[in-house]
Order: structure tokens, then sequence, then C-alpha cells
């Protein structure tokens, strides 16, 4: 660690718990109910307010990171291993814009809430994208895949470690709450495709996909 990061470093990891504590609270049906309640006529924005204070704490710890930590460079790759982490950040974008294309954009921002305020959206469908047959959350190893490709200063280091720990934990409530909603089909996904890790060997196949929709 360098001189004087002590604290700076201390105080990032509580900004992230506190990220995590408002993210989560404000993610579960109870604060949602309430929430909505709350906002009477305008409950059709809950969905877009979620992601506006996700997108904007999120903002505030990438400024936080750029700010008042240091950025010494803890390890200097040579050319040929600088070329291969353009390559996984490359990598990682066009994965994350694939694994988006298997989801609802107009639902996850909230826009399709907003358009239609007084018609109750019904539970989405277990959806198996292409990718999804080799991760069960794509959009988060694509986005490991971009922190870690990253050049590795002490900013990215403690920035990069605290974002893994939270999508690791996040992957896991995330998982919890699939299991409730979907039942017995998820937990067949479960076991037939890794978390975020591929395995080349471990794709699902097409029989495996089509018994586990019709469980």
């Amino acid at each position: 660690m360098p001189p004087g990061m002590e604290w700076p470093t201390l105080l990032h990891i509580a900004l992230w718990v506190l990220f995590a504590l408002v993210h989560s609270g404000m993610s579960s049906a109870s604060f949602k109910h309430h929430w909505c309640a709350r906002l009477g006529h305008w409950h059709a924005y809950e969905r877009l307010i979620f992601n506006g204070v996700a997108l904007v704490t999120s903002a505030g710890l990438l400024l936080h990171a750029r700010l008042a930590l240091s950025h010494n460079v803890l390890f200097q790759p040579e050319a040929w291993l600088s070329s291969l982490l353009l390559v996984g950040q490359l990598m990682g974008i066009v994965l994350l814009l694939l694994a988006l294309r298997a989801y609802d954009l107009t639902r996850f921002t909230g826009l399709k809430q907003i358009a239609h305020p007084q018609q109750p959206l019904a539970p989405e469908p277990l959806r198996i994208g292409p990718l999804h047959r080799w991760v069960r959350h794509p959009i988060y190893t694509a986005a490991l895949l971009l922190l870690w490709c990253q050049p590795l200063s002490y900013s990215n280091l403690v920035l990069h470690g605290c974002a893994t720990l939270y999508l690791c934990i996040g992957a896991s409530f995330e998982e919890r709450r699939l299991r409730d909603l979907y039942g017995e089909p998820y937990r067949r996904f479960q076991q037939s495709v890794p978390m975020l890790l591929p395995r080349p060997w471990r794709r699902l196949s097409t029989q495996q996909l089509e018994q586990i929709i019709a469980a």
C-alpha cells in the first residue's frame, strides 16, 4: 500500500459497503412495495429512479477512486501482454453487448413501466440466451473481464477488487431471487451451467436447454 493511503482506502471500502446496502435495500420487495405506495401516481417511475440512484452512486465511487486513491502503477506489463489485455477489454465490450440482447432493456431501464403505468408487468420468462449456455450471468462475466484487463494501478486494484466482491455477492443474492421466481427450472439451470467462469467443455446443449425449460 502506498504511504498515506490507509484512510482513503478504508473510506473507499466503506463507501462500497454503503453503496451495497443502498442498492440491495432498494432492490428488496418490501422497499419497492412501500416506495411505490409513497410515489402514488408516479409509481411507474420506481425503476427509473432506482437506476438513476445506482448510476449517481456508482459515479461517486469512480470519482472517489480517481481523486482520493494513489494511481501508482503496481505492474507494468510488457508490450505483448498490453496487447493481450486490450484484446480482453474488447472481448468484454463485445460480450456485454451480446449479453444485453437477451434482456428486455426497456423494462430494465424502466421505460416500459412509464409507457404503460396502469398495466402491471407480468414476471419475465426465464431467458436463456446464447451466452447463458456458457455462464449464468454473462453480464457479470463481461464486467469482470473489463475490470481486470485494465492497467493495474493501486486505485484500480482497490476499485476493481471492491467491484468484484460486490458482483460476486450480488450474483449470489440474484441467484436466490431467481430460484424463488422460477423454481425447479432454474435449479436445473444452476446444475448445468457455471455461474461466472465459463468452462469450454461445459456448454449447455440444445437437449439440456429443452429439458430445463420443460421442467
